[in-house]
């Protein structure tokens, strides 16, 4: 960001559309303009101040108003919106903002900005060519890392040549099966209770179309749009061995509906974890013309998003129903997302505990190989390596430097409690591979058979349970982190200021920062209970259990969610720790995760509401990855040395 200074203002006029207003309800019926939508004018004024300050691939996130609504607006005048930069804080910026009509304020108030780094999240972690070079689909290679860069970050996608062959000779197998009115599921059989029942030849033919709208029945708040990219992206990558039988025009609509930015409108609950059914019907229901789509940030009618992309309806045919619909890429796209952001949480407990080991002055000893080494736990002897890493050219690496013979548990046993960690996305992350890289479908083409057979892939026992794994062992992580944070602000521990406060007993420093810490962790120990074992009674019978992945996957991104904010916390409470210890050494890359903190949060003093900090921090450094080892590494050179810059703690150079 270039050099900014307060004092800089911005006045403007906006004229509120018809979407912008809001019935009065209970009052005098009289449409005014929405709150939010003069929220949204206010932080249009706000980004006049600031963007001609960024530098090529930043922008601003609002981190938060306190706004005073003093009046409602009509909807037939203009509105005059100002904007004054009042405080700069590193990369936080503070504004005090105004909206009138006709002479008279209706809404008064702060808005805070942090300048946050865009192009480090476009680019996520597949590479600078991510977004240029289109990801070449095999059936068999998919990536994790694949399915973010296509789902979050909009990569195209292009199908390998010999797939195509491939989902020639199933489809071969899948048109025999008809022609020949040989039995097969959901290909001329009814579904569920209907299974033992034949079609006739007319109603096997338009099969396909009716089961898709009789299963679109999925409900409530739609997935994010990544979450329903990654579903298509998935089961795209999943037809192309073609075990699956589907139309090489099933694939080729996937692939331009994802290239084309036409992504279904998926509402998110319906699934019970044995096939996705309900949910993924939606995305065929797009696909040929009906349902809902969404298209250049708008949310339409599948038909014209079809047509706005220049695509036209998905003609389907036999058994493509069944296949679009009866599959787990709801289930295996979520717990991917859940996943990557998992794995780059780890990577910032990893450092805010590091931080917090060098305000409080560790033993390290148990980081070394040899004490590593003694019982290797999976995941324990990587950790204590990236720790060594992350800690390399501390003072604690010395002989002596430690203030205690042996820490509490929760920063003597870290490699332990992150290591598990480890160890259990590990496991989340094969059993991811496989689902993304194998069809799910029943019935299934045997290519080497050329027939049909019945199989249970669709269920997902193993993946839920991989998953409910990986967030038990996230909830121990945050509950050591919660431990790290108390034993800082009590100076028997720490040897540090009650509450990482000054001396002044009109503060109160950290202390009722560590309520919202405790109800995290509540949260996040809630989140991190096992899905429910119990019975289904679908299909009179037939269909009699369930795995409940979607939830596990769920609930594992919101425990993400929750923890990310709980991990900022230990952020800002290292570094006010590291600026009291005020050692004479710190390792480089601590240093460099430092000045990135404060570049958003300056040291407490004087108290004041840091919240709006919290998530600032949460979102560019913990979520967004900025505190990757790759990302510290390079910071560390540009920082230099580690040093203080007077009693508040500023050690950016």
């Amino acid at each position: 960001m270039k050099p900014i200074k307060p004092g800089i203002l911005y006045n403007g006029q906006v004229r509120p559309r018809p979407s912008d207003l809001a019935s009065a309800l209970g009052n005098t019926g009289v449409d005014v303009v929405s709150s939010p939508a003069t929220i949204g004018y206010l932080e249009m004024a706000c980004h006049h101040v600031s963007d001609p300050f960024f530098d090529e691939g930043e922008a601003s996130v609002g981190v938060g108003f306190d706004m005073q609504h003093v009046g409602a607006a009509t909807p037939d005048l203009p509105v005059d919106i100002a904007a004054e930069l009042t405080r700069v804080d590193g990369r936080r910026l503070t504004f005090k903002v105004t909206a009138t009509q006709a002479g008279k304020q209706i809404m008064t108030g702060t808005h805070q900005r942090a300048v946050v780094n865009l192009a480090r999240l476009l680019a996520g972690t597949a590479g600078s060519d991510a977004v240029d070079t289109p990801l070449l689909l095999t059936g068999r290679s998919l990536k994790i890392s694949d399915v973010e860069a296509v789902a979050v970050n909009g990569r195209k996608v292009e199908i390998a040549p010999d797939c195509r062959e491939q989902m020639a000779a199933g489809r071969a197998v899948v048109e025999r099966y008809f022609k020949d009115n040989i039995a097969a599921y959901g290909l001329n059989t009814g579904l569920g209770v209907r299974a033992t029942d034949m079609l006739t030849p007319d109603e096997a033919a338009d099969f396909s179309v009716k089961l898709v709208r009789g299963r679109a029945q999925a409900i409530g708040q739609p997935l994010p749009v990544p979450a329903a990219r990654a579903a298509m992206l998935v089961r795209l990558n999943t037809l192309l061995s073609g075990e699956a039988g589907a139309n090489l025009s099933v694939a080729d609509a996937l692939r331009d509906a994802l290239n084309r930015g036409v992504t279904p409108v998926m509402p998110a609950t319906g699934s019970i974890g044995a096939g996705d059914l309900v949910v993924m019907a939606a995305i065929p229901h797009a696909l040929i013309g009906e349902g809902e789509a969404w298209f250049d940030g708008q949310r339409m009618s599948g038909a014209d998003a079809l047509d706005k992309a220049g695509l036209k309806p998905l003609s389907l045919g036999p058994k493509d129903g069944l296949v679009l619909c009866n599959n787990q890429a709801h289930s295996a796209s979520l717990a991917c997302l859940a996943a990557r952001s998992a794995r780059t949480l780890l990577e910032a407990a990893n450092v805010s505990a590091a931080q917090v080991m060098e305000a409080f002055r560790c033993n390290l000893s148990p980081l070394t190989p040899a004490a590593a080494a003694i019982r290797p736990q999976p995941g324990q002897v990587a950790t204590a390596q990236a720790f060594r890493d992350l800690l390399d050219g501390s003072a604690l690496m010395q002989d002596g430097a430690a203030r205690r013979l042996q820490d509490p548990i929760s920063l003597r046993s870290i490699i332990q409690t992150h290591g598990a960690v480890h160890a259990a996305l590990d496991v989340l992350e094969a059993a991811i591979d496989v689902e993304i890289n194998h069809a799910s479908d029943n019935p299934a083409v045997l290519l080497a058979e050329n027939r049909l057979v019945s199989t249970g892939n669709y269920h997902t026992p193993w993946l839920a349970q991989t998953l409910d794994l990986a967030a038990r062992a996230l909830a121990i992580l945050a509950n050591d982190a919660v431990s790290r944070i108390h034993r800082l602000c009590t100076p028997e521990m720490s040897g540090l200021a009650p509450l990482l406060s000054s001396a002044a007993t009109d503060r109160a420093g950290f202390g009722p920062l560590l309520k919202p810490v405790e109800a995290l962790r509540a949260s996040i120990i809630h989140l991190a209970g096992p899905v429910p074992v119990v019975p289904s009674f679908n299909a009179g019978g037939v269909e009699d259990a369930a795995t409940f992945t979607p939830l596990a996957a769920s609930k594992l991104m919101q425990l993400c969610e929750q923890l990310s904010y709980l991990l900022a916390y230990e952020l800002l409470a290292g570094a006010q720790a590291l600026d009291l210890a005020r050692p004479d050494s710190v390792a480089p890359r601590v240093a460099a995760a430092h000045a990135q903190v404060r570049g958003l949060s300056a040291f407490l003093d004087d108290d004041r509401p840091i919240g709006r900090e919290v998530e600032a921090v949460a979102c560019e450094l913990v979520l967004m990855g900025g505190l990757a080892i790759d990302q510290l590494l390079a910071d560390a050179e540009a920082f230099g040395l580690f040093q203080h810059g007077g009693t508040k703690g500023d050690i950016r150079q």
